[in-house]
């Protein structure tokens, strides 16, 4: 029994909630993603979810359902899945992490991946980036296509990117055409 919403000797209505039941030996787990993920999360059977209380444990969870379409109280798609436990070592209402074995960076099939804040955009422009001339350090924009969001905070760039350039990924807002920068490798 979770919760009694009544007093002794009280009336209800006939449609009023009076006491609540919870079954832990299935946890339900419902978990907010992006369009992305939710995408990314239709080709899965299960995700890993640590929860807070149990940091270095990692739970396997299956995929229920992931929601046709946005939640009304903000922009994302409502994952839920279904985590087996029958110890009941778990407790409802727990908080933790959810993640995905998604297709990493090495696995793209085409185009090359670059951090998220590397990409620009203008509406009158579209997507660009700012390319590093080795010799020269100079920096010329670039018009790339962008393909899909990968995880870690990557993107693929599927046209206009080629091999061994470097791409400029801080300061951008302050670079122009033909722009001496310094390049620190990490």
């Amino acid at each position: 029994m979770g919760e009694v919403y009544i007093e002794k000797f009280q009336d209800v209505k006939a449609t009023q909630p009076i006491i609540s039941f919870i079954d832990i030996d299935q946890l339900k787990l419902e978990i907010y993603v992006t369009q992305d993920i939710a995408r990314a999360a239709q080709a899965l059977d299960t995700i890993q979810v640590r929860f807070d209380a149990q940091p270095d444990k990692v739970y396997n969870a299956k995929i229920m359902e992931i929601s046709k379409g946005t939640t009304r109280n903000n922009l994302s798609y409502l994952l839920t899945a279904l985590l087996p436990n029958k110890e009941g070592k778990l407790l409802a209402g727990m908080s933790g992490k959810a993640s995905l074995n998604a297709p990493s960076v090495s696995t793209l099939s085409q185009g090359a991946a670059i951090p998220q804040t590397a990409l620009c955009h203008r509406p009158t422009e579209g997507d660009y980036l700012w390319i590093v001339n080795s010799k020269t350090q100079q920096v010329t924009k670039r018009k790339v296509k962008k393909g899909d969001l990968l995880p870690n905070g990557y993107v693929s760039i599927t046209e206009g990117l080629y091999p061994d350039e470097t791409v400029a990924n801080s300061g951008l807002r302050f670079l122009s055409d033909g722009m001496k920068i310094s390049v620190e490798n990490e």
